[in-house]
């Protein structure tokens, strides 16, 4: 439930989520398409997100089910759904040059809805992302241009960059006949 004060970007907290779709949704923006390809993409069963007035001065977040014919409030559709709606939205709704911090994206998410994720990002080159994932399927789908090996021990934490030299990571990979996430 938020306001319907105007807001056309997120805040880092994501409580203002409901008021920035609220915004882009009723202006009809180009970006509002573009949230809700994305949206849709992800989860299937996303018709649309809308926000149903409740109170004078206040709408409640909702997704109207695609199968059920049913509107069901963001609130009850799950943490991945939440969270993945949140991020698309930061993505698409920032201006270019943002710099995303981004910990375990594929974090309570279908193994299909990880992958659109990661080429939802890869489709946005405006933005830089640092990414942390112990998921091979988002690993193998974002094919990194940049891979960091980190580790911890009694020492303290060190991390380096891994397949930065010759050949190419692609050739390597090839080579190996492995993946990305299989290293």
């Amino acid at each position: 439930t938020v306001v319907t004060q105007p807001m056309r970007i997120p805040d880092a907290s994501g409580a203002t989520l409901g008021q920035v779709i609220y915004t882009h949704r009723n202006d009809a923006t180009d970006e509002w398409s573009h949230f809700m390809g994305a949206a849709k993409a992800l989860f299937p069963e996303i018709d649309m997100v809308i926000s149903s007035p409740i109170a004078q001065g206040q709408v409640e977040l909702q997704i109207l089910d695609t199968f059920s014919d049913s509107r069901i409030p963001i609130s009850a559709c799950g943490t991945g759904v939440s969270q993945a709606l949140y991020l698309i939205a930061s993505v698409v709704f920032h201006p270019p040059g943002r710099i995303f911090l981004i910990d375990e994206p594929h974090a309570f998410l279908h193994p299909g809805a990880e992958k659109q994720l990661a080429t939802f990002l890869r489709s946005h080159p405006e933005h830089r992302y640092v990414i942390a994932t112990h998921s091979p399927i988002f690993i193998n789908e974002l094919e990194p241009e940049a891979i960091w090996l980190v580790t911890r021990n009694k020492h303290g934490t060190a991390y380096r960059q891994i397949m930065v030299h010759e050949p190419h990571r692609d050739q390597l990979f090839a080579e190996l006949g492995v993946h990305p996430s299989d290293v």
